[in-house]
């Protein structure tokens, strides 16, 4: 289509308003009128003519200008006709100007517009542009669909209401008349058909599908009972009868046009007529509202055709008699029938209220199965429901009244009659209107305020009102009663104006309680307005919403500012809201009830007017309730509110949970954990904390708006940034402390070198070990210096945060680095110096030489006179003597050890001291003689005198062994000298002489000597010997005891004998007061079960055995009891525990086995376990809190306890393999399974699943079964994960042989009908592609068939030489 340029509105697309269903065409839209639809076409219209006076339109070129336009049939038409003079015009068929379309344009042009005709064509031009039929295919109207069909089997839904019951007349811009007026020719006596398309028959044939078609037509008439155009085709005279005028398919190819004329004449309805006066477009509109109406309308009535169809189901609840009643009497309060019309009437108005509530519950059945079944009510679609709305005006009916009887009725009670009245009426209603125009509540915030705020600024204007009302307002209402009080009694009868003042008194106060309530009311209401609109945003969140990532934006924004202010707060208890959402709720409870305790204050005027009046009950105005059902309804709204506000909240608090643990966390155990980072890991935290401080800043908002709060989050905010910030600097300190230490220590280091290098050395040893230590220094400056590299490497990463270091770490830092410079210096300097020492020493050493070899020749003089002494009673200051002289000789020793080391460091000759060793050798007899008799002499004393008890017997032993081989070997070693070798004899005779004493004390100190022992004792000496604390040796002789050692020796053996046994027991008691029992809960139950490690029973068993032994020893019969006692404990604590253990391990079995019924009643040992049970449950039933195991054995009851129950058990048990017998028997693939396999298999019979561990025992390569949702079997896998679907599923329903013998046979089944199907396809598959698409034993049985028959078959041939290479090939694509 060529590009058109702008043009004028004529007439408009659609109408303003559309018309209900159902509607005639013929009835007007009452809010329509002709002007309203062609008000916008003058200013249009000047508008085009503007642009037509600067340019010639688009359209307008193309219509005059083209020789290639196609003419259409409307062109053909007017050309036919414009062919014709004025003469001839009366002959013409069509009128002169039937095609004019119409426009409110001035017929006189006004300057700078464009003329009239000029227009009138231009529209009519580019009506000739459109085409009708290819409009309509646009929209997807179809000719045929226009007109209604007839019901058929094949298409139920077909449109079958005619289309101009839907028609829309206020598309249309001419009326009838003005339409058929087109017709009527300025000079013409008759009417002209007027041109136009009307959609008719193709031809009228009869065919049972009729098809139609827009046809070229003259309008002749209009029928106003019928609301049709009468129409007739124009036809050509040169063509067959009733043949329509078809257009030219060229332009510019000058074919002769035939005069047309009248043919068959149609009825037609407007909907299916188009003058060619008209715009196609708006036609197109028209007709599309018209089947998009009528479309509406099948809808509804297919929709309540199905509901009325439907049978009422006794199921569905049908309307309550309750219910009935009371429509009933609202319907009989409301329509002011009489008695007699109402009952004669309202039954069958029952009928159909209880018809419209069963059609309405069969409607909403209906939507729900069709909404829940769309796919099979395809057909059917559920009407919109339309809003109701409220008409602006209308009439109620009102029952009839007699308005005369009424007047004066209330002409008697009124007080409006009297002027008194009436002027001070409008005082009182001006200051009731005063109280209900107050507000209770200020709910004009301009910011948002904290909660302790607002509930100040509402006390306030609550006081404020409160001061009002029982002040102001009662005061000025009663000056206004007294002055209508002394008014009426100006007017004379008293009696009457105090009555009248009382009325009006009583009317006051209910105008006062009523202002009141509505103050009350009123307030209430712009409160709950004022948090419901601020919470309108969160009211449908859901409980457990999730905030979500964003906490910038907010899509719970109020209607205005939010009203209240809170601090979102972190602390150890978590997040949450300062002050408190409770808090709120609890604000708005007591501002409703501070409300209505407004009217609880308020006094009654009686008083203030009528000083006389006695009163009777209260003097203040009647009290609103406090459960007066709008305001609790009002706050019950808010307090929803409120709570719903608290979800989002709550959900926004959830998204801080995670800076928690940043919140909470404490700097200085932080510090602690990450004092001893590595620079590489700070930086990498340090950078990690910034990071984060950047997210928070982008991440976290200052403030957010929720609901009715304004959610503070700054501090939340800052304080976190705050911590990020002191994590990166706790780290950084971190650092640079363990830098600074570093440092230190480093330096530290260098200065003891430099001290170390400052000493002077006093010996030459010194010198040589300081010159040593002084070759290691560089290598340690290397070390220093590495390591401080890497300490100023790891400070460069303090820089790179812009650390600020302290004038002493920068002092470190420079003097650390100075040091190795400093120390070189030193070394060069000492160096020098130890040259010098060096020649000094030399000196000192040949000086100590000579001193040393004189002390040796005193040494050797000293040591000679030894040889010299052999009296005894001098044996203690031979002894001193002796020490003095081992401490100079070790002295000695030691010198000439450090001057040949010296001369040695000083390149001398090295001396010789030899004979030093030889004086220590010849010394060392006369050191032990002396200092072992001085030695013995003090024991002897000591032993003799001392209490017996002091006396260690092995210390005395030690002492008396060694003591006799020193002066054994000093005789030997002083046969040179027998002045000295008799002391030692003399001595050693003491010892010998000292020996039966020695004995004794061994036998009376030995600790298994009892009283009986000492008993023993006394009858051997016929001395009563009783052991005191403080008696000595000395005692004990004087008794004699020395003359009965053997006796006493005899006692003492048998008393240590009796000590390793007693010490034997107690460790054994010892051992067992520590043992004790574990116990541990079974499974889900009530019972404990024992752990008796093996180390107990290792135990029992190794202390039968010592104890059996002890009871073989001749000297049990003093422990004998004890022994016999402990060995019982011992015997029948192992009893006990292994029947125990027993009893514990077959319970366990039988236990899980016995849960399940169907074994219970297969092995008919229902009783028996129960028995069992009770018994095994009083048996554990004992407090194991706080037994020992040897203690709790003893019980004998417990042992025939035990006893019992395993005799139950052994009943049971043998019941069971009998059953498991049975079940082997059964399904024989049970006897590849152990009995503790198969019981496992049984005990879990109701879960199939159990059996997959046991699967691969019973069925050869089988690993594991699927069970589908509802436990179905459908396959089976191999070990391999080879899986193969089942032929037959199988439902493991039943005992588990059972439905196992059924899995066995569709294993076989399945396996059957695969090798059946692989054999049928071997021929007609690939041989690699058929490996693949059948499982491996299945392919190998299949091939084995056909192995075997090709092998046969080339036997039987003879030809094998072709068999050959066709299995080679096979066998290599394998």
């Amino acid at each position: 289509m060529q590009k058109k340029g702008p043009k004028p509105l004529m007439i408009p697309r659609k109408p303003p308003e559309q018309k209900p269903a159902f509607v005639r065409h013929r009835a007007k839209l009452p809010s329509t009128t002709e002007s309203d639809i062609y008000s916008p076409l003058v200013g249009e219209e000047e508008r085009y003519v503007q642009q037509s006076s600067q340019a010639t339109s688009t359209l307008e070129c193309a219509v005059l200008n083209s020789s290639e336009a196609v003419k259409t049939a409307w062109e053909e038409c007017m050309d036919n006709n414009h062919h014709y003079t004025a003469e001839q015009s009366e002959s013409a068929y069509f009128s002169i100007g039937g095609d004019v379309p119409k426009v409110q344009i001035p017929y006189e042009t006004l300057p700078g517009h464009a003329a009239r005709q000029l227009v009138v064509e231009r529209l009519r031009r580019e009506y000739l542009v459109f085409d009708l039929e290819q409009l309509l295919a646009e929209k997807g109207i179809e000719p045929n669909s226009l007109m209604p069909r007839h019901l058929n089997s094949t298409d139920p839904i077909s449109a079958i209401l005619p289309l101009e019951i839907f028609d829309n007349e206020d598309y249309d811009c001419r009326t009838s008349e003005d339409w058929l007026a087109l017709g009527k020719t300025e000079g013409s006596p008759g009417q002209k058909p007027v041109p136009a398309k009307a959609l008719l028959l193709k031809d009228d044939s009869g065919s049972p599908c009729p098809e139609y078609s827009w046809h070229l037509v003259g309008v002749l008439d209009y029928s106003k009972e019928k609301c049709q155009y009468l129409v007739q085709k124009a036809l050509h005279y040169s063509n067959q009868k009733d043949e329509e005028v078809k257009p030219s398919k060229k332009r510019g190819h000058k074919k002769k046009m035939d005069l047309l004329h009248g043919g068959s004449e149609h009825w037609v309805p407007r909907i299916r007529l188009l003058f060619k006066a008209e715009d196609p477009r708006v036609f197109v509109e028209r007709i599309e509202f018209a089947v998009r109406l009528r479309k509406h309308a099948e809808v509804q009535l297919l929709y309540s055709t199905s509901v009325d169809c439907m049978p009422i189901w006794e199921g569905n609840p049908s309307l309550s008699d309750d219910s009935l009643r009371r429509i009933k009497i609202s319907v009989q309060s409301a329509c002011g029938f009489k008695v007699t019309i109402f009952e004669r009437c309202i039954k069958d108005l029952e009928k159909e209220v209880r018809l419209e509530y069963d059609r309405i519950m069969n409607r909403m059945v209906f939507d729900k199965i069709v909404m829940s079944h769309p796919e099979e009510f395809s057909d059917i679609s559920l009407p919109q429901r339309d809003t109701e709305c409220i008409p602006q005006n209308g009439c109620v009916p009102v029952p009839p009244c007699n308005f005369e009887k009424k007047q004066a009725e209330f002409a008697l009670n009124s007080l409006l009659n009297l002027p008194e009245v009436i002027c001070v009426l409008p005082h009182i209603l001006s200051e009731c209107h005063k109280i209900t125009n107050m507000r209770l509540f200020n709910v004009t915030l301009t910011k948002p305020i904290r909660l302790d705020e607002f509930e100040l600024i509402q006390s306030q204007v609550f006081t404020e009102v409160i001061q009002y009302l029982q002040e102001k307002w009662v005061i000025s209402l009663s000056k206004s009663i007294r002055s209508t009080n002394n008014s009426l009694a100006k007017g004379g009868a008293g009696k009457e104006s105090r009555f009248t003042i009382f009325r009006l008194m009583k009317l006051l106060v209910f105008r006062m309680r009523s202002s009141l309530h509505d103050l009350v009311l009123d307030s209430l209401n712009s409160l709950s307005e004022f948090f419901l609109g601020a919470c309108h945003s969160v009211m449908s969140c859901p409980p457990d919403m999730v905030w979500g990532s964003d906490l910038f934006r907010s899509p719970y924004k109020p209607k205005k500012n939010p009203p209240l202010l809170v601090d979102l707060v972190l602390d150890q208890t978590g997040v949450h809201y300062s002050p408190s959402l409770e808090d709120l709720e609890t604000l708005i409870a007591k501002l409703f009830k501070s409300a209505i305790l407004v009217t609880h204050k308020v006094p009654q005027l009686y008083k203030f007017v009528m000083k006389n009046l006695v009163t009777m009950g209260s003097l203040l105005i009647e009290p609103m309730s406090f459960q007066k059902k709008e305001v609790a309804e009002l706050e019950e709204k808010v307090r929803e509110a409120v709570i719903k506000t608290a979800t989002p909240l709550r959900a926004y608090a959830a998204e801080y949970e995670k800076h928690l643990d940043l919140q909470n966390l404490d700097i200085g155990t932080f510090k602690s954990h990450n004092a001893e980072q590595t620079s590489e890991e700070v930086k990498t935290q340090v950078k990690q904390h910034l990071k984060e401080i950047e997210k928070l800043e982008y991440s976290l908002p200052s403030s957010i708006v929720i609901g009715p709060f304004f959610v503070c989050v700054g501090a939340v905010r800052q304080s976190l940034i705050r911590k990020r910030k002191s994590l990166a600097n706790t780290l950084l300190e971190n650092l640079a402390l363990m830098l600074r230490k570093q440092i230190e220590s480093a330096s530290e280091k260098c200065n003891i070198i430099s001290k170390a290098l400052q000493e002077k050395p006093n010996s030459i040893e010194e010198l040589t070990e300081k010159r040593e230590w002084m070759k290691q220094i560089p290598e340690q400056l290397k070390s220093y210096t590495e390591h401080l590299a890497k300490i100023l490497l790891d400070l460069e990463v303090l820089e790179e945060f812009y650390y600020s270091f302290s004038n002493e770490d920068v002092n470190r830092k420079w003097t650390a680095i100075w040091w190795p410079q400093r120390i070189m210096y030193q070394m060069e300097m000492v160096t020098i110096q130890h040259e010098e020492d060096e020649k000094c020493f030399h000196e000192i050493q040949l000086a100590d030489r000579n001193k040393f070899e004189e002390q040796l020749d005193s040494l050797k003089n000293i040591i000679a006179e030894f040889a010299k002494y052999d009296d005894i009673d001098l044996a203690h200051e031979m002894a001193n003597k002796a020490k003095g002289t081992r401490t100079q000789l070790k002295q000695c020793q030691t010198l000439a050890l450090t001057y040949n080391a010296r001369e040695r460091l000083l390149g001398l000759p090295v001396s010789n001291f030899d004979c030093l060793q030889n004086l220590i050798k010849d010394f060392r007899p006369f050191e032990e003689l002396w200092t072992t008799t001085s030695d013995w002499l003090r024991w002897n004393e000591s032993w003799l005198n001392d209490p017996l008890s002091s006396i260690d017997p092995e210390q005395l032993e030690r002492i008396f062994t060694a003591a006799q081989k020193t002066m054994s070997n000093c005789i030997e070693q002083f046969k040179g000298n027998p002045d000295v070798q008799i002391v030692a004899s003399i001595m050693l005779g003491k010892m010998e002489k000292f020996q039966p004493f020695y004995l004794l004390i061994q036998c009376l100190r030995n600790p298994g000597m009892k009283s009986h022992h000492w008993e023993m004792i006394s009858q051997c000496v016929n001395t009563k010997v009783i052991p005191k604390a403080n008696m000595n040796l000395n005692r004990y002789l004087e008794l004699g005891l020395q003359h009965h050692l053997d006796e006493i020796s005899r006692v003492a053996e048998t008393a240590g004998k009796e000590y390793s046994i007693e010490q034997a027991l107690e460790k054994m008691e010892k051992e067992w007061a520590t043992v004790v029992f574990d116990v541990f809960p079974y499974k889900d139950t009530e019972m404990c079960i024992l752990k008796v490690p093996d180390e107990i029973f290792h135990l029992l068993d190794d202390h039968i055995v010592k104890t059996q032994n002890m009871s073989f020893s001749p000297v049990k019969t003093f422990f004998e009891g004890r022994l016999n006692n402990w060995e019982r404990k011992l015997r029948l604590t192992q009893e006990v525990l292994e029947e125990w253990l027993s009893c514990q391990h077959a319970w366990l079995t039988l236990e899980p086995i016995f849960r399940s019924d169907d074994v219970k009643q297969q092995l008919k040992q229902g009783r028996t376990y129960e028995h069992l049970e009770q018994h095994w449950k009083s048996v554990m039933s004992i407090d194991f809190s706080d037994q020992n195991v040897i203690e709790l054995c003893q019980n004998v009851q417990l042992l025939n306890k035990l006893k019992r129950c395993n005799v139950f058990l052994e009943n049971a048990q043998k019941g069971l393999c009998d059953y498991l017998e049975k079940k082997r028997s059964s399904f024989p693939r049970f006897f590849f399974l152990s009995d503790d396999e198969l019981l496992e298999i049984l005990s879990q019979s109701k879960d199939p699943t159990a059996v997959q561990r046991q699967l691969h025992k019973c069925f050869g390569n089988i690993s594991q079964l699927q069970f589908q949702s509802d436990l179905q079997i459908t396959h089976m896998y191999s070990k391999e994960e080879e899986q193969v679907k089942l032929s037959l599923p199988v439902a493991p329903v039943g005992n588990v042989d059972i439905w196992l013998r059924a899995l066995e046979k569709s294993m076989k089944a399945t396996l059957r009908d695969s090798i059946e199907s692989a054999l049928k396809v071997y021929s007609e598959q690939p041989h690699v592609e058929w490996v693949l698409s059948w499982p491996g034993q299945v392919v190998i049985a299949s091939f084995q068939v056909f192995w075997t028959a090709e092998v046969s078959e080339a036997l039987e041939k003879g030809d094998l030489t072709n068999l050959h290479p066709r299995l080679q090939n096979q066998v290599c694509r394998h």
